[in-house]
């Protein structure tokens, strides 16, 4: 059996769930031969943090990480989730964070990008559908990593693409 490998999952979770949950039943179920540790799993920053506090718990989830695997939907590139200018403690007067802090418009997925190219983690970005469109994928990563479709059609039939996910994840050496 394959040594875990501490595996980080970004995505916009409004939007493409369905994608990073086939993900983890893949990965649960044996017969599958996926082999990684969610690291979404192990800690949590409260929902109700303020966007930095949330960026700060991305920021230690993502030491000691091994590979990043964003999920690219419709969506993805334009999410602004986590942005400062959505946070209660952002002031859109000033333009500046009541709490002092430095503020950032970029979204958690922006900065979960841009961390995982800090830590020069291996890069894996697969996309909610049947075809690989480099459009939908932030810029951050968009010439990184391999590029993979999680969906393929056969005979009219669009069904999860095991393979390609699995040759993205667990590279043969």
């Amino acid at each position: 059996m394959r040594p875990l490998v501490k595996t980080y999952i970004a995505a916009d979770w409004e939007n493409d769930l369905a994608a990073a949950e086939q993900l983890r039943r893949w990965n649960a179920e044996d017969d599958w031969h996926l082999s990684f540790a969610d690291s979404h799993g192990l800690r949590r920053a409260k929902d109700d943090s303020p966007n930095c506090r949330v960026k700060k718990a991305v920021d230690n989830l993502l030491y000691g990480i091994e590979t990043f695997v964003l999920v690219v939907g419709d969506k993805t590139k334009s999410s602004d989730v986590g942005s400062c200018r959505h946070c209660p403690n952002y002031n859109s007067t000033r333009i500046c964070c009541n709490l002092r802090h430095q503020t950032d418009s970029g979204s958690f997925l922006v900065h979960e990008c841009r961390q995982a190219v800090k830590n020069n983690l291996h890069v894996v970005v697969l996309y909610h559908a049947a075809t690989v469109d480099k459009s939908k994928c932030p810029d951050e990563l968009h010439d990184l990593g391999a590029h993979k479709p999680m969906l393929f059609l056969s005979n009219n039939v669009i069904t999860w693409n095991y393979a390609d996910v699995k040759s993205a994840l667990c590279p043969t050496p």
